[in-house]
C-alpha cells in the first residue's frame, strides 16, 4: 500500500477543487500557489472540496434501547447471529474468479484506491478512501470528486458504495478519469437488499444498470454477473421482514432468532443457484470487473 507521503511524492494527490498538485507545508496539504489548503488529522488528509460531512454517528451501529428483549434472548440472538454470519455470503465462483484476476495484477508499488473503503481493508495493497475518517482510512474525500490526478491510479475497488451516492454516474466518471489507461476497476453493488443508509441509500441497480454505469463511461467490461445470490438475499430479508411484522418486542426477538436459525442452511444453496443464468433476477449483489481502454 502506498503511503500518503508516497502519493504526494508521485504527484498523485491533487486539490479536489482545482486539480492542482498538492504539496505538504507546515503540516497541511496545499496547492503550489497556496490558494487552497487542507488539514491533516492523525496523518490522514481531509481532501473535501466542500465541507459537507454526514453526522459523525450516522455510520455507527444503532444500539438497542433498554428493554427491547430480555437479556437471555439478547445473548441467544448474539450467538445465533454469529452462527448465521459465519456462513459468509457464499459469493459466486464467477465473482471470486474476477476478484482473483483483479488483485493478481496489483503490485505493492501500484496505487489502488478503495473508494468507500474502511474500516476493514479488502486487500493489503488498497488505499482506503472514505467520506469520513474511520479506522484504516488513509484519505478522506468525496467519491464524486476524487483528489487524484488524471491517469494517476492503477486500480480502483468499490464495494457497497454506489448505492449511497446521490450521483453514482459522476463517481464512475471520476474513477475513469483517475485510472491510467489499462487500469482496472472491480465494483460490487446491491440489487435486492433492504434500505441501509450511511447516511443515505439512493439506488439499487439491476445487473444491467450496474454494468451500464461503467460501459456508458467508456470502460471495457471484462466480466459481470451475480456476486451474492438469491439464497443469501432470502435468508437476510425474511428476518428483517419479521422484525417489522411482529409487534411485541419479546416475540419479535424470538421470531428473528428462529428465522435466522432455520434459514442458515438456505445460504449454502447459492452454491447451486448462482450457476443459473437467471440468478441475477433475485441476486443480493452484482459485480462488474472492467478496464479503461489503453
Amino acid at each position: 500500500m502506498l503511503s500518503v507521503d508516497q502519493q504526494i511524492a508521485r504527484g498523485a494527490l491533487v486539490c479536489p477543487t482545482t486539480g492542482d498538485r498538492l504539496v505538504e507545508r507546515n503540516g497541511r496539504l496545499t496547492t503550489q500557489d497556496g490558494r487552497h489548503s487542507y488539514r491533516i488529522e492523525g496523518g490522514v488528509p481531509i481532501l473535501l472540496a466542500v465541507r459537507d460531512v454526514a453526522d459523525e454517528t450516522s455510520d455507527r451501529p444503532v444500539e438497542a434501547a433498554p428493554g427491547v428483549a430480555p437479556r437471555r434472548l439478547t445473548k441467544l440472538q448474539t450467538a445465533v447471529d454469529r452462527l448465521f454470519n459465519s456462513a459468509g455470503d457464499q459469493r459466486s465462483e464467477a465473482s471470486l474468479s474476477a476478484w482473483r484476476a483483479f488483485v493478481s495484477r496489483i503490485g505493492h508499488n501500484d496505487l489502488c484506491v478503495s473508494v468507500g473503503g474502511g474500516p476493514s481493508r479488502a486487500h493489503p495493497f488498497f488505499v482506503n478512501l472514505n467520506i469520513e475518517a474511520a479506522d484504516n482510512v488513509e484519505v478522506v474525500a468525496d467519491a464524486h470528486r476524487l483528489p487524484y490526478a488524471d491517469r494517476s491510479v492503477d486500480a480502483v475497488h468499490c464495494e457497497a458504495v454506489l448505492e449511497h451516492l446521490e450521483e453514482p454516474q459522476a463517481a464512475v466518471c471520476e474513477m475513469y478519469r483517475v485510472l491510467r489507461p489499462g487500469g482496472e476497476v472491480y465494483s460490487v453493488t446491491p440489487f435486492l437488499q433492504g434500505y441501509h443508509g450511511y447516511p443515505n441509500h439512493f439506488f439499487n441497480p439491476t445487473l444491467e444498470g450496474h454494468r451500464a454505469y461503467f460501459s456508458r463511461q467508456g470502460f471495457e467490461i471484462d466480466s459481470c454477473g451475480v456476486c451474492v445470490g438469491p439464497s443469501w438475499m432470502i435468508s437476510s430479508l425474511i428476518p428483517e421482514y419479521l422484525s417489522m411484522l411482529v409487534p411485541v418486542r419479546g416475540l419479535r426477538a424470538i421470531a428473528v432468532i428462529a428465522a435466522r436459525a432455520l434459514l442458515l442452511p438456505v445460504r449454502f444453496l447459492d452454491r447451486a443457484v448462482n450457476r443459473s443464468d437467471r440468478a441475477h433476477v433475485l441476486a443480493s449483489t452484482t459485480y462488474v470487473h472492467a478496464r479503461k481502454p489503453d
